[in-house]
């Protein structure tokens, strides 16, 4: 259940109630979080009076929202509250934007990006230079000729773009090994790189999907769908996105993977 499904907070809050129906004295610990008696929130559930921003705000943080979520939710609550149709309108418009992010993952996800033009032109150019990037963090290919050999690629090659790396402030020489500095990068679609970085990662699963030897999954169909199956797909896809995420900063650093998914109407 997300947030951005709702366009009005009233029935946000009864479906966290119901999906929480099972919880002994959720309500009484849902007023405490809004700092409001029982008897208020039981009015709001009834919809006879509306829950104040500091209520909202203590509601985010016990249901532990994100920022993004958070600010949702407190706008979708002054929209109800409010009575002037311009700060309505105002508010309808930035609730619309809010919804719009979710799908720029750029915005979706809290990662930086490189400083500027050039080293986007480094780091995205070619599949090769990310992958060398990725490969330090796992133990074992923190030496040039472990990772030239685990991506094939020629020794001088590996080396020159470790240097690159290494300039970009990405990765850092420990004793005899490469280390990561920490930095996690995200790119985003406004980027002239975008498409390239696409472009790049999609030519070399093209190249994976041609071993019939390996177990992998690759999967491609084109379809027809009605308009709001298109957004509910959508939505099953970066809900899909963030849980991978989860599993991979979990995850022990041993193998090295690509996830490529395209969802796009023609």
């Amino acid at each position: 259940m997300e947030i951005f499904e709702f366009d009005a907070y009233h029935p946000y809050l009864m479906a966290k109630i119901k999906q929480n129906s099972e919880k002994r004295g959720y309500l009484a610990k849902l007023a405490e979080a809004a700092g409001c008696q029982r008897s208020y929130l039981s009015l709001v559930i009834k919809g006879e009076v509306h829950l104040t921003p500091e209520h909202a705000f203590g509601l985010t943080q016990f249901w532990g929202l994100s920022e993004s979520e958070s600010d949702y939710f407190l706008d979708l609550v002054l929209l109800e509250r409010s009575s002037s149709p311009a700060l309505k309108g105002r508010l309808q418009k930035r609730l619309s934007q809010r919804r719009n992010d979710q799908f720029d993952l750029s915005k979706r996800f809290e990662e930086s990006n490189l400083p500027n033009f050039e080293a986007e032109s480094v780091y995205y150019s070619q599949w090769f230079v990310s992958a060398i990037h990725v490969c330090i963090s796992i133990p074992k290919l923190r030496k040039d000729e472990a990772i030239a050999q685990k991506l094939k690629l020629p020794l001088h090659l590996v080396r020159e773009t470790l240097s690159r790396l290494r300039g970009l402030n990405l990765i850092e020489r420990i004793n005899d090994d490469w280390q990561l500095t920490g930095q996690s990068l995200h790119l985003s679609r406004q980027s002239l790189f975008s498409p390239v970085n696409h472009r790049n990662w999609r030519d070399r699963a093209i190249v994976d999907a041609q071993d019939i030897s390996r177990q992998h999954t690759h999967y491609t169909s084109v379809q027809s769908v009605g308009r709001s199956d298109f957004e509910k797909i959508q939505k099953l896809i970066l809900n899909c996105v963030d849980q991978k995420r989860k599993i991979v900063a979990a995850s022990p650093e041993e193998e090295l993977a690509v996830f490529c998914c395209d969802w796009f109407k023609l």
